[in-house]
């Protein structure tokens, strides 16, 4: 939320804004959590400076992938967990681990919040800390085949596509997870480079 912002103050990027709506421990969200990666691995591109493909060569840290090894492997379980409580325990002991956080750095975000049952769903105990634990957000990090130094006239088709892409994501997604978005500071430099450009023609115009 910017609403309050100084304009002028580069440091001042507002204040975070969490989606009230999102809940991983909700089954239909962990499914299509784990069927977006899948998706978002194999995505094409038509721009031809992407060569076919979004991502490079598969190129695709899922936590959620992670995680469904780890349950196999050190429980015998499979996604979905059903029960809510078991589904946040286990992703918060997956998340604690230092393979884990070496291997999908700040993907699962859990953080301390005494007030968690007003604010949040995905809500835990550390058993470690006894400290109420929310789960805020999760992240999903792809290397894609284009390159960073690009022309806004390469970037914007770009970013429509995926625009397009996520947005099909989240249209057949569950509303406990269907407000996702994608980021990138390669992308704020067109952006930058559209402003610009737009400027000089206007400031030309007059």
């Amino acid at each position: 939320d910017t609403s309050d912002a100084v304009y002028w103050d580069v440091k001042d990027k507002g204040s975070i804004v969490y989606d009230d709506t999102f809940d991983l421990a909700d089954p239909a969200a962990q499914v299509h959590l784990l069927q977006a990666c899948e998706e978002w691995k194999a995505s094409p591109c038509s721009v031809a400076e992407c060569g076919g493909d979004m991502m490079r060569n598969g190129e695709i840290k899922c936590f959620m992938k992670g995680f469904e090894t780890y349950l196999m492997s050190e429980h015998s379980q499979q996604l979905p967990i059903d029960d809510r409580n078991e589904f946040l325990s286990k992703l918060l002991e997956y998340g604690k681990r230092e393979v884990t956080r070496t291997t999908f750095p700040d993907q699962i975000g859990f953080s301390p919040d005494p007030e968690c049952d007003s604010k949040f769903k995905g809500c835990v105990t550390d058993p470690d800390t006894n400290e109420v634990q929310a789960l805020k957000y999760v992240l999903v990090v792809f290397n894609m085949t284009l390159g960073p130094v690009q022309s806004a006239k390469v970037h914007n088709p770009i970013i429509e596509e995926l625009d397009s892409f996520n947005n099909n994501l989240n249209n057949r997604g569950p509303e406990s997870l269907n407000k996702c978005f994608f980021s990138s500071y390669g992308f704020v430099w067109s952006a930058t480079q559209t402003a610009l450009v737009e400027n000089m023609k206007t400031g030309m115009g007059l």
